[in-house]
């Protein structure tokens, strides 16, 4: 089902893409404890949260990339996905990896964490926070697809074939 309907936010363009991730959200938050199909078995899937979890804005978090001390970008999407585009700046530890890798992280540092459309994200800022004491984490609303549909190209690095043997 979630598939299908990203394939047709595909089709459709960003903007609508950034409406079916919404859209999508709102179905899985109002189910919870059923997980999309083939997502990682982790511990930290089914962790509920004290809902302190913030939203960030695509076009916000622009903004505060330029602060004196921007947060940390944590991109917890799969390796294809992130050689796709990345914000520029990002730390990539992909959803599977995060607890081998915790250690790459400050609790303590604004921390906002950003997927595909924003439900792998919510799971993992939910875990920090729960798991590991993070009091300033946060999600890029509506995942990297948002920040297509509200900033094209800015701050985008994608991976070209050739760098990836290096």
């Amino acid at each position: 089902m979630i598939g299908n309907f990203l394939k047709k936010g595909a089709r459709l363009g960003a903007a609508t893409a950034r409406f079916l991730a919404r859209e999508i959200k709102e179905r899985v938050d109002s189910n919870p404890g059923k997980e999309e199909p083939g997502q990682p078995e982790t511990e930290y899937a089914s962790v509920e949260s004290s809902g302190s979890v913030g939203l960030v804005e695509a076009t916000k978090l622009n903004e505060i990339l330029d602060a004196a001390e921007p947060p940390l970008l944590l991109d917890c999407r799969e390796q294809v996905e992130w050689e796709a585009g990345y914000i520029v700046g990002s730390i990539h530890i992909p959803y599977g990896e995060l607890e081998d890798r915790i250690g790459e992280l400050d609790p303590a540092r604004e921390t906002v964490v950003y997927c595909l459309h924003g439900m792998r994200s919510t799971e993992v800022a939910r875990w920090l926070e729960s798991k590991y004491a993070f009091t300033r984490v946060s999600i890029l609303d509506g995942g990297i697809i948002s920040w297509y549909a509200d900033l094209d190209q800015t701050r985008i690095r994608v991976v070209r074939a050739e760098e990836r043997d290096h």
